[in-house]
């Protein structure tokens, strides 16, 4: 935990069962962010399985059954998803080594 909090990165993933106990062991605000957090995380979960569900077809069905048909999307750290599309299968790579290395 010390690595962490020398690196001064205030963002991190607190898993939901971590965000229960604070809920119910925590004092007031303590309760009150951790509830925050768990609704927009519920919130992004419950998205991103809908968009999921909804568009699994339309992003890896190809003509041929067997050609993979990926694509990559940015949200450029907004909570907007799925984002911009920022490249597919087939396209020049970016300058972005992350967004080339997804495909």
């Amino acid at each position: 935990m010390r690595a962490l909090a020398a690196s001064n990165n205030p963002y991190g993933i607190i898993p939901p069962h971590l965000l229960n106990r604070v809920i119910q062991h925590g004092n007031e605000q303590q309760r009150r962010r951790a509830l925050t957090t768990l609704n927009l995380d519920d919130g992004f979960r419950g998205h991103a399985a809908r968009r999921q569900a909804d568009t699994v077809h339309e992003y890896h069905a190809t003509d041929d059954g067997e050609t993979p048909q990926r694509h990559i999307f940015d949200a450029r750290h907004g909570m907007q998803l799925p984002g911009e599309e920022v490249r597919s299968e087939g396209d020049p790579e970016v300058n972005d080594r992350e967004v080339n290395r997804g495909l």
